[in-house]
């Protein structure tokens, strides 16, 4: 087998990663305002059920995750003169999630539990599916731009710190959007803040992925040159596909890096889908502290990613992710405390009560977001390097199937248990039974994903000396020397 040699230079500039990393944070900001708000609005001022918006949530995602490795399949195998094979659905998808974010928010008011319902259940599955046309022919990209160990954890990184960007710009706008008004004295319960916000986001989408889109578009010539020298992902029927799900679960070095991406992702469901609940019955927080204390938690997620880059660099990945969950699960324990002594603080001291907890949590966070996907990509570069076929978005897709059927069922489950512990939708006030419910309902959550999370990241045992160090090459000309090794050189996958 050929190992290519070439020049230590990074494929992306600063400059360069950065206005890839740009999609992200529109990306990140849509998908992130409706999985911290929907389950809020559904319930709290829609009027839906908290069975029924669980439903709801966990039939997009499940139509979501079914089409994710089906997408990833097709941009493997596709072969635009213009667009290569990742930017064609990137392209579509951009104004379709733009478009449907805003139909999602608008509905109508008047209408019947049951048509709020159904039009949840539509308008979500058609924003899935445009945000599954993004971002995993996206995630394949970000994976193959580069073959070297360190920049593409530099480039997830950066990739994560405008995701985590987005994920606190939906906090800080609807603090901004949920003014009092003389209507609603309490601007979580006014509906007109949440479709101001839809149009917002949807702006801000638009000009964030379309610089990245033409920043990455640069790419796309080189990455073509690579193209040609890799065999084409044989015809497949839907039925191969998902049959190639299992088949890849029985892999150890995948099978662990998509459970643990699964399970412990499942605690994001609880803090964004419940945790808004929480804070506002529990912990009876008023709008702009809540806000405040939110965003804390995810800029902490920013400002850890220089530890955890570090630590890459000093250990590797598994160390890196394994260090965020103990830390995570730190913070997760003491806020557990100050729940349960919560009546013994003075409600003017709560909020820094509550920060160390949410600053230890958002900093362990912080590397479940920018680790798994260099550990997924450095386990394909393994395997390209063998086989000299590229299934990147296909197995990125897998990764994310994983994760949303777990998500859905996370989702089904706090629906389900909001109704079980006797939430009163429509309601500004809660009984007491109802707030120790939801705060059970939360750290229990959370800290059953992340233990499991661990568990199975623990098992990932692909090692920094594992990863062939090899970057993409145009030509001898601007790649430098090609050297012929052998098969064996390269480490098989540990069964």
């Amino acid at each position: 087998m050929r190992n290519v040699s070439v020049k230590n230079k990074p494929v992306l500039s600063t400059g360069g990663k950065a206005l890839y990393g740009l999609g992200d944070l529109g990306f990140s900001l849509v998908t992130n305002t409706i999985g911290s708000f929907f389950m809020f609005f559904g319930t709290t001022v829609c009027g839906v059920s908290g069975s029924l918006m669980g439903l709801a949530y966990s039939i997009a995602t499940v139509w979501d995750a079914l089409t994710d490795p089906i997408v990833g399949y097709l941009s493997d195998r596709k072969r635009s003169v213009l667009f290569g094979r990742r930017h064609w659905y990137m392209f579509i998808a951009i104004f379709g999630m733009a478009i449907v974010n805003v139909l999602l928010w608008n509905v109508p008011q008047e209408a019947s539990s049951t048509v709020k319902f159904l039009w949840f259940v539509c308008a979500m599955m058609l924003f899935n599916l445009m945000t599954t046309f993004y971002n995993t022919p996206n995630s394949a990209l970000s994976v193959e731009i580069t073959g070297d160990y360190n920049e593409r954890t530099a480039i997830q990184s950066v990739r994560s710190v405008f995701m985590l960007v987005g994920t606190i710009l939906p906090t800080v706008l609807m603090s901004i959007m949920q003014a009092p008004t003389a209507e609603y004295a309490d601007g979580r319960y006014n509906p007109a803040s949440y479709t101001n916000m839809a149009y917002i986001t949807s702006a801000v989408l638009l000009v964030c992925a379309t610089l990245s889109f033409m920043g990455s578009f640069s790419q796309v010539p080189r990455l073509k040159a690579k193209l040609e020298k890799e065999e084409r992902p044989p015809k497949k029927s839907l039925f191969t596909i998902f049959k190639d799900f299992f088949t890849v679960l029985k892999k150890p070095i995948y099978r662990n890096v998509i459970l643990a991406y699964s399970i412990s992702l499942m605690a994001t469901a609880f803090l964004t889908s419940a945790g808004f609940h929480l804070f506002t019955y529990s912990f009876t927080l008023d709008t702009t502290v809540m806000y405040a204390l939110v965003a804390s938690l995810f800029l902490m997620t920013i400002f850890s990613q220089p530890v955890w880059i570090w630590i890459v660099k000093r250990f590797d990945k598994r160390t890196a992710v394994l260090s965020g969950i103990v830390v995570s699960i730190v913070g997760v324990l003491y806020l557990l405390g100050v729940f349960i002594v919560r009546a013994s603080i003075s409600p003017d001291s709560l909020a820094l009560t509550l920060f160390p907890g949410l600053a230890l949590a958002g900093g362990g966070i912080g590397a479940l977001y920018s680790m798994p996907s260099g550990m997924m990509g450095d386990a394909i570069t393994v395997e390209k390097m063998k086989t000299n076929v590229d299934n990147t978005a296909t197995y990125t897709g897998f990764m994310t199937l994983g994760n949303k059927l777990s998500q859905s069922v996370a989702l089904l489950f706090i629906g389900v248990l909001l109704d079980l512990i006797g939430f009163r939708e429509g309601a500004t006030t809660q009984p007491e039974s109802v707030q120790w419910g939801l705060g059970w309902l939360v750290f229990i959550g959370v800290l059953v994903a992340l233990i499991g999370g661990f568990i199975f990241y623990s098992k990932y045992d692909l090692k920094k000396s594992d990863i062939p160090n090899a970057e993409d090459s145009e030509g001898e000309e601007d790649c430098g020397t090609v050297v012929v090794g052998r098969a064996e050189d390269f480490p098989e996958e540990r069964e």
